[in-house]
């Protein structure tokens, strides 16, 4: 099993929109960082920049996709209609575990640096001490 940090892109899809209305997503994931992409099992973790610039939800990836065809992206993708979904490469589905009080400090930007936790654009696999610090984080915000 591998951890991964996930910056959603507000501008392609509103991921906590969507989050509300439905347990699951279809998303494009593959990391040029590690050159692979999530298997299913694999632990993500969605930061939100827009509005909140933090992480919050923790996801399982319950389905990879070879085929666009077999994506389900709703009405919350911006990109609808539009023609700028990515129809090749790779797509999973992921599941909710868990969810941050949005609020929650330590899962904010700075704190997440501060733990070593990189906050830049692009998908990264995480060590399992950031992912322990990220779920104990996850936890505290909803005490």
């Amino acid at each position: 099993m591998t951890y991964w940090y996930f910056p959603s892109n507000p501008n392609v899809f509103d991921m906590v929109r969507c989050l509300h209305e439905r347990d699951e997503i279809d998303q494009p994931f593959y990391s040029s960082l590690a050159k692979r992409s999530a298997s299913v099992g694999d632990i993500v973790y969605i930061y939100v920049s827009v509005g909140y610039a933090q992480i919050l939800y923790k996801m399982e990836v319950i389905a990879v996709f070879k085929s666009f065809d077999e994506v389900n992206q709703g009405r919350w993708a911006k990109y609808i209609g539009h023609n700028q979904a990515p129809a090749k490469g790779r797509w999973v589905r992921m599941r909710i575990l868990d969810y941050a009080n949005p609020a929650y400090k330590p899962l904010q930007c700075g704190m997440l640096r501060m733990n070593g936790i990189l906050t830049s654009p692009g998908i990264y696999p995480l060590s399992k001490a950031k992912a322990d610090y990220i779920n104990a984080e996850m936890t505290a915000s909803k005490a």
